[in-house]
């Protein structure tokens, strides 16, 4: 008796392709929220700032520790070059922040906004 399925693995492909979306499924990440970026944006205003103003303003913005340590240098370094960032953590943008010599004009998504006195090292 001959065999008429054109196809004679077929089923083999059917279980393939579906151990392979199923395992698509399983490695993909559910959430963007760990993605850290600093975006930089054009101004005409610069400033090299001291480890300590950049603590200070991220803490008031309300970012943790570890996001401090890992991604304050990479803010210093953006507004020492661009003069303005935009720092977005996952799909929000958690704050932007732009030099006004000598002030810091910062916004956050869920602190407000407030202004940061560079040389004086203090809010207003």
């Amino acid at each position: 008796m001959k065999n008429n399925n054109r196809y004679p693995h077929g089923w083999l492909l059917i279980i393939l392709m579906v151990l392979f979306l199923l395992h698509s499924c399983v490695t993909t990440p559910t959430s963007n929220r760990s993605r850290f970026d600093i975006v930089p944006l054009k101004n005409s205003h610069k400033v090299e700032l001291e480890a300590y103003d950049v603590i200070s303003v991220m803490k008031r913005a309300n970012f943790t520790d570890e996001q401090i340590i890992a991604h304050g240098r990479d803010l210093r370094n953006c507004l020492a070059i661009n003069g303005a960032a935009n720092v977005k953590v996952g799909e929000f943008t958690e704050m932007i922040c732009a030099v006004q010599y000598p002030h810091l004009m910062v916004s956050t998504r869920l602190h407000g906004s407030f202004v940061y006195h560079i040389e004086a090292n203090e809010y207003r």
